[in-house]
């Protein structure tokens, strides 16, 4: 299986055409940057580095809903519970320990008052064995919202340091000048922070290069109990 194949597939899904759909019928989404969008948030280094990973037995818990590429990446006959806050919360442990087999959280941990307790909780919910993905933002605008407030930025070291006591730690993180100054610029003039349709959306040629630590406007880590 391949990170495009993964791609196209939640392109297709239920869940993504619905959440397009909203977006479209607002004026906020066209089909040309639906696709290098999934691509730039899920980010297909991740999906490389758990892509065929065995996991221990248990289900796999989600804060919130992402794009799905994440989810969509891990084996599909496991049991997923997916879950928003205030229903639930990271810094609380919503599961008996050494529970589940994965946590993701996609875009989450700079909206968390206290990271390092959500880590902690993370790592005791987990089985040995079980897996963590936190994809979060390095560099961009403040986006508080309704239910939740905006706290921190995280580089791939942060994130090191954060999950240091997880057997295994890989970080990464995407991004380059011309993509994080193109991102904040369509933010900006975006409603609601949405990009707009009559703004062309990032080329190609600047998503080709996207792993520049200086300039890069999202971080993620795996981990490993």
């Amino acid at each position: 299986m391949t990170f495009d194949h993964v791609v196209n597939e939640v392109m297709e899904s239920e869940f993504y055409r619905s959440e397009f759909e909203k977006l479209r019928a607002r004026g906020l989404a066209s089909e040309y940057h639906r696709g290098d969008l999934i691509r730039g948030v899920a980010q297909g280094d991740i999906f490389e580095e758990i892509n065929g990973l065995s996991l221990p037995e248990g289900p796999i818990f989600e804060y919130g809903p992402s794009t799905c590429v994440l989810r969509c990446s891990l084996p599909l006959d496991k049991e997923f519970i997916v879950k928003n806050w205030p229903d639930v919360d990271c810094m609380r442990e919503d599961f008996p320990r050494e529970h589940l087999s994965a946590i993701i959280a996609d875009f989450t941990l700079e909206h968390i008052a206290k990271p390092w307790k959500a880590v902690e909780s993370t790592y005791n919910m987990l089985k040995p064995g079980g897996l963590a993905i936190y994809t979060t933002h390095w560099v961009f605008l403040d986006h508080t919202g309704e239910q939740r407030e905006d706290y921190w930025r995280f580089s791939p070291r942060g994130l090191e340091v954060l999950f240091e006591d997880f057997s295994s730690v890989r970080t990464g993180c995407w991004g380059n000048s011309q993509l994080t100054c193109e991102i904040l610029r369509q933010y900006a003039i975006g409603s609601q922070g949405v990009m707009r349709e009559d703004v062309p959306f990032i080329t190609e040629e600047a998503i080709s290069n996207a792993r520049d630590r200086i300039y890069a406007t999202t971080s993620w880590v795996v981990a490993i109990k």
